[in-house]
């Protein structure tokens, strides 16, 4: 038991270990001055119009080239950050799945692993006596809010960084990244579930 105790406490402390570097790095990035984190989303864009040019089989020449980074410099900005939070989303959910709500009155003597295996066979159900997961609803909501709340103090924090300024419609943007790779993993969930009620 004190074995399967030790197992489900490292993948507490794995999970919420990753979340914690993930929101480092989020922090990171909105640490850059303004001319650093330009300079980042030029050279991705620059990247991006080098392979298509490649692609498309074409030349253009330096103004046409200067052009085209300058307008695919705010999508792959804003995609960047729906991406940095989408993926700090799916991290938060599965730290929320390595807890159980045990049911008042359990008194069950089944060990954490028994406990968790039940919890995985009944999932959004609540009709154990024993015990259940985070409803995954709740954790969802939870997830979302999370990045939303992280958002608006990471724009809050880049008000403080010079050549940055902070803007709610990225909090939005931010939240909308968060909201789309909770989507996905729903839809992987949903099929998961549906593959192995076969």
């Amino acid at each position: 038991m004190k074995r399967n105790r030790k197992s489900i406490l490292v993948k507490r402390i794995v999970t919420a270990v990753l979340v914690l570097m993930w929101m480092i790095l989020i922090s990171s990035f909105s640490a850059q001055n303004g001319q650093q984190s330009g300079g980042l989303s030029k050279k991705v864009a620059k990247n991006v119009v080098e392979t298509q040019e490649k692609l498309l089989k074409k030349k253009w020449d330096s103004k046409q080239k200067e052009a085209k980074i300058l307008a695919l410099q705010f999508p792959v900005r804003k995609t960047a950050h729906m991406t940095e939070y989408g993926i700090l989303a799916v991290l938060l959910m599965f730290h929320f799945s390595c807890y159980l709500i045990r049911n008042p009155g359990n008194n069950s003597k089944r060990t954490d692993k028994e406990l968790f295996q039940l919890a995985d066979a009944l999932d959004d159900y609540h009709d154990s006596k024993v015990c259940h997961r985070i409803p995954w609803k709740c954790r969802l909501a939870l997830a979302e809010l999370l990045v939303f709340l992280y958002a608006a103090g990471d724009e809050l924090h880049q008000r403080f960084v010079a050549g940055r300024t902070g803007c709610w419609q990225d909090v939005v943007i931010d939240g909308i990244g968060g909201g789309i790779f909770l989507l996905l993993l729903s839809l992987a969930h949903r099929i998961y579930r549906l593959h192995i009620a076969k």
